[in-house]
């Protein structure tokens, strides 16, 4: 298992919750990286006038001799490097950032984004080497700010292969969506054997804590994930790891980030990545071992179970864009709120984990809704609960009566949060594509009426709305079975 970064909510890679990549949580400590020996250049003239002018710009408490040498260490470092190698240079008391230098360019660290299992992410301009420093025409398209990732793990792909992956999605969809499909700019290894890889930097925010202007706002933004969760898709690659936390919300448009679980879609049964709350049961098999499987972490992961984690995306956002819009002692209201959240249950006795039989009792009884957090360290497992259609219906009606928006708000925000509920509770074979989401959502934008056939279209409940998706009569007769609370 690899845990996530526990980030500010500025720039490109905040995230607040956990992704899992494995079953095992006991995590080795991140390796520090290999300082290099000093090299001090012989021939000071390799070092451009213009460069050193900007280093200065860049660091302004920087002397000159002291940018000078710094500058000197880094070409002298550089040209010990393969092609796919990365150097780190320690800072020092007169110089406190640290320098990934490769071959085709440098970076100094300014600041940490932050720290967590799967790795550390900075951020820092990038100076190149293969442009001319004598050419001022050039001198502003130099310097970028970009984010670096390193792994904790010395692992033997690293972030090559998602590079390639994500490149090639990007070559093959629409600008609109492009913009919004972050990928790796440079991917090599520290010499300790520790994936590095750069991305660019997206001022903005990320959607769980996204402020959005108004409810228009909140659905042509959320339409726009899809559509570029659609050219994903459209080249049989998913995500994985859709979450609010992987959204950035720049300006203008929001995008697609933290692509390292990436892959092209398979139905083959393997171990999962991802973050339990985005999973889909579903995807771990019939309802009454899915819990089972959940604690496993097998299953298969599908394009339908990138969409099933942009269903609890939409309803997170409409909840928090609600909570901030409504008075805290609008209590009626805040409290419904509460009731769009899953319901956590623990081991009983003091245990960590949940026996078997316990598991299956829980799928059997809420199927879809149920999901796994993993035992890891001395926190215990736990099962989550979302509400079954009919507790959305209720809270949505008691939030929508009570909270005294505007009537296009309440209207916008009411179809978004049906969208969601209906394509987040259909059978994976039947469930809505995210292109399909987009459309729906651009009609919700332009005031279209759902169609007739519609399963869910209206909370007054004068139309049926779909349950759960477990048909079957034997299915009904063990939730009765099971209908008091275990």
């Amino acid at each position: 298992m690899s845990l996530g970064l526990n980030l500010s909510h500025n720039g490109f890679s905040a995230c607040a919750l956990p992704s899992i990549e494995l079953p095992d949580f006991e995590l080795p400590a991140p390796a520090s990286p290999v300082e290099p020996p000093v090299v001090q250049s012989q021939d000071s003239s390799i070092i451009p006038n213009q460069l050193l002018e900007h280093f200065l710009l860049l660091f302004p408490g920087t002397n000159k001799a002291l940018a000078k040498s710094i500058l000197e260490n880094v070409y002298a470092v550089r040209s010990q490097l393969t092609d796919r190698q990365t150097q780190v240079i320690e800072g020092s008391d007169l110089f406190p950032h640290k320098i990934f230098v490769n071959q085709e360019f440098f970076q100094v660290i300014q600041g940490d984004v932050g720290q967590g299992a799967i790795g550390a992410i900075s951020r820092g301009p990038i100076i190149r080497f293969n442009n001319s420093w004598d050419n001022d025409a050039l001198f502003q398209n130099r310097t970028q700010t970009m984010v670096r990732k390193i792994n904790h793990r010395p692992t033997p792909t690293g972030f090559s292969p998602v590079k390639w992956l994500i490149d090639r999605v990007r070559e093959n969809v629409t600008p609109e969506q492009q913009r919004s499909i972050a990928s790796y700019t440079h991917t090599s290894r520290l010499p300790t054997g520790h994936p590095t890889a750069t991305m660019e930097y997206y001022p903005g925010t990320h959607f769980a804590f996204t402020e959005f202007q108004n409810a228009t706002d909140l659905v042509n933004k959320f339409g726009m994930v899809a559509n570029a969760l659609s050219g994903y898709h459209a080249n049989h690659v998913i995500h994985r790891d859709l979450k609010e936390a992987n959204i950035l919300n720049t300006p203008g448009f929001p995008v697609i980030i933290d692509p390292d679980g990436a892959k092209v879609s398979e139905n083959s049964r393997g171990r999962m990545y991802g973050t339990p709350e985005y999973l889909n049961p579903s995807s771990f098999g019939p309802f009454q071992t899915s819990l089972v499987h959940q604690q496993q972490f097998m299953g298969v992961q599908r394009s339908c179970d990138d969409v099933y984690a942009l269903s609890i995306i939409g309803l997170n956002c409409i909840r928090k864009h609600i909570e901030r819009n409504v008075p805290q002692e609008n209590q009626v209201v805040h409290q419904a709120l509460n009731g769009l959240k899953p319901k956590y249950f623990l081991p009983s006795g003091g245990s960590r984990k949940f026996t078997t039989e316990t598991l299956t009792a829980y799928g059997k009884k809420f199927g879809q809704r149920a999901f796994l957090w993993p035992q890891v360290g001395e926190r215990p497992e736990k099962i989550g609960i979302y509400p079954s259609i009919k507790g959305y219906k209720q809270s949505l009606n008691t939030i929508f009566h009570h909270a005294n928006l505007p009537a296009n708000e309440v209207r916008l925000l009411k179809r978004l949060a049906l969208l969601c509920v209906e394509f987040k509770h259909q059978s994976d074979n039947e469930r809505y594509t995210a292109a399909t989401i987009h459309h729906k959502c651009q009609e919700i934008l332009h005031g279209i009426e759902d169609s007739p056939e519609a399963d869910v279209s209206d909370l007054s409940g004068k139309k049926r709305v779909r349950e759960d998706t477990v048909p079957t009569t034997k299915r009904r007769k063990e939730e009765l079975i099971l209908s008091v609370e275990i």
